[in-house]
């Protein structure tokens, strides 16, 4: 069902910024357990619950702790009230907080994970089809030593990111188990196979904190991990993986489920069922002001990726009849479109984030969504940039959001303002030497910088507001900025966009910002870009600009 019913919806708070599948099971074992709907929510002033996941820390007197784990005693142990504590990952979640000064009876103790395949109805198959499955937690999928193994015969890649039912019946066609993952460790316990704590850095946070906790659940710990190498065999991990017989009581566990009570205040208007946000069509909200032909060019042009896309144009106060029309076709066409009055000043620009809010206020869980100015054509890019972005939004743990560099080298000398923004953009961007990578076997190339109204992709539950810390990404995910190039766009001679004159605020028939610097010297003699060869190769070259 798309709907669920807003009448039956516990809110919960979980990690939601990377999707990982241990953290994605939430919503699904709540509704196992109570026959409710989950909403996530980021805001601290209702009550909420609290399971899966390694968030004390992040508790508040509002929380109801069912499960979850302390990430380490020196991160922080939150500050929920001790009634409110139904259950809790393992024993040393549970001294840590009593030696805090939290006064704790003997709550149930056990990660809700290990509910999954009792609840979900999975069991481990009588006749697997993998020798072994590999979890890597979402830190370490492209280190070598992970690479390396995820590449030999008989192994079953049970990558994080991935839908967390899919996930788990990949993992019971597994003979055994090998993960760098808490949850991997736990679902592989819940379905009984054998499996291996896996090592292959240092850039998990906590210390093993998290791990300690849940091997003290069980009566078979691994004590400390075992440490890849980056030449490591499969065959040689296979044998050091055990069944940790764990002593978890599942049915006490299962009943110290809090009821929470319902959202108070929350819309009478049906909400969407966490299925179907799971499998919604990326939203792209695109900021407009009397651009009606460039803004109907660019939604041709998203709707041709091959990801589904749903378009809301956020209307910053047009008045243009051309685009009044356009904006009228769109919504009869199924486009939302939010409208707004005229901008004033540049803090206002931030205003999207009221139409993001908007968009995703009966969402029970959010997605990742696009903002972008209605100028920037992301499809010259490749069909699956989408899915690139989003790829990299999780590789890039700092990074608030991935866009495209805006391409420079074929600046029709014609466009009046063409060494304003070749000054502009070399200065802040193409100057830099790209950085070249691989995501899953695919070479990239990347720079990092702040990115603002441009087109980029932004991660779920979090607001938007301009100039975030981002990630470019350069050939073949590139885009265009329409207004460099006035001959793409029918019919618009007088659309002049002079954003590239003025940092700070969009003025659109700047006829001043125009003639101050139409004339203006060029500053750089050259540049670094990306070219894609014919083998598919990424190679960095040096653009002059005489060349461009």
């Amino acid at each position: 069902m798309d709907q669920a019913d807003n009448q039956s919806v516990i809110p919960m708070r979980y990690f939601l910024r990377i999707p990982n599948f241990g953290d994605l099971l939430n919503p699904l074992i709540v509704k196992a357990l109570s026959g409710r709907e989950s909403c996530w929510v980021g805001r601290d002033d209702i009550p909420h619950l609290m399971a899966i996941g390694s968030l004390m820390a992040g508790a508040s007197v509002n929380s109801h702790v069912w499960g979850t784990g302390v990430m380490h005693p020196d991160i922080g142990l939150g500050s929920a009230h001790a009634r409110n504590i139904h259950a809790l990952r393992g024993p040393h979640s549970l001294m840590a907080l009593r030696k805090s000064g939290t006064t704790l009876g003997d709550v149930p103790l056990g990660d809700p994970a290990i509910l999954a395949p009792r609840l979900l109805g999975m069991s481990a198959s009588s006749d697997p089809r993998h020798a072994v499955g590999v979890v890597a937690h979402y830190v370490d999928r492209q280190k070598p030593a992970i690479r390396c193994i995820l590449a030999q015969d008989g192994v079953a890649d049970l990558n994080v990111h991935d839908d967390p039912l899919s996930l788990i019946r990949t993992m019971a066609e597994c003979k055994v188990v090998v993960s760098s993952s808490l949850h991997g460790l736990i679902l592989a316990e819940a379905l009984g196979l054998p499996s291996l704590w896996i090592k292959a850095g240092q850039d998990i946070i906590g210390d093993d904190f998290k791990f300690s906790d849940w091997f003290a659940t069980t009566s078979n710990p691994q004590i400390v991990p075992y440490n890849l190498s980056e030449r490591e065999r499969i065959e040689a991990l296979i044998p050091m993986a055990e069944l940790r017989d764990h002593t978890i009581d599942m049915d006490a566990l299962a009943a110290a489920f809090p009821i929470v009570g319902e959202w108070e205040g929350q819309s009478l208007v049906p909400r969407k069922s966490v299925a179907a946000c799971r499998t919604a069509a990326v939203p792209v909200f695109l900021i407009s002001f009397n651009r009606g032909p460039m803004l109907r060019k660019i939604i041709a042009g998203l709707q041709a990726l091959s990801v589904p896309v749903s378009i809301i144009v956020h209307d910053n106060g047009s008045f243009d009849d051309k685009t009044l029309e356009i904006l009228r076709d769109l919504e009869e066409g199924g486009v939302v479109v939010y409208r707004y009055g005229l901008i004033q000043n540049a803090d206002e620009l931030d205003r999207v984030n009221d139409s993001v809010a908007r968009y995703f206020e009966n969402w029970n869980e959010p997605c990742p969504y696009v903002v972008s100015d209605c100028d920037v054509d992301i499809a010259v890019a490749e069909a699956d940039v989408l899915q690139v972005y989003a790829g990299l939004l999780n590789r890039f743990r700092k990074a608030e959001c991935v866009g495209p560099m805006l391409r420079i080298r074929d600046i029709p000398k014609t466009y009046p303002l063409r060494n304003r923004a070749l000054n502009r953009h070399i200065e802040q961007f193409w100057k830099n030497e790209p950085i070249l990578d691989e995501q899953d076997g695919r070479s990239f190339a990347y720079q990092e910088a702040p990115i603002d109204t441009t087109f980029a992709m932004h991660r779920a539950g979090e607001s938007f507001r301009r100039m975030k810390s981002g990630v470019r990404i350069y050939e073949p995910f590139e885009a265009l900025h329409l207004d460099w190039y006035p001959q793409i766009v029918e019919g618009d001679e007088d659309e002049v966009y002079s954003a590239t004159s003025h940092p700070d605020i969009s003025h659109w028939k700047n006829q001043n910002e125009n003639e101050k610097y139409a004339g203006c010297n060029l500053e750089f003699h050259h540049y670094r870009y990306v070219v894609l060869d014919g083998n598919r190769k990424l190679r960095v070259k040096t653009g002059w600009l005489d060349d461009v």
